[in-house]
């Protein structure tokens, strides 16, 4: 819920449609001590995301940090 510091939204990192695969990367992404969890909305399509708690005028420097990061430049915002 939107608190008055910002809002909490998540930045999806990778999407699978397979759920070992999905797992697999949540567990690569950990071991170098990111915050990301998995979930999913249709149980099709599984998401890793990283959860952010910031105003939402941070949404752009929060992509552009992952797609640096990630260098694959298809981070997407979901709230």
């Amino acid at each position: 819920p939107p608190s008055s510091d910002g809002f909490t939204f998540k930045a999806v990192v990778n999407e699978y449609y397979s759920l070992p695969l999905a797992e697999t990367r949540l567990a690569n992404l950990k071991t170098y001590g990111r915050q990301v969890i998995l979930y999913t909305s249709d149980s099709v399509i599984y998401k890793v995301a990283e959860p952010f708690t910031r105003p939402l005028t941070d949404t752009t420097k929060v992509l552009d940090s992952l797609n640096a990061y990630y260098g694959k430049g298809k981070a997407k915002i979901e709230l």
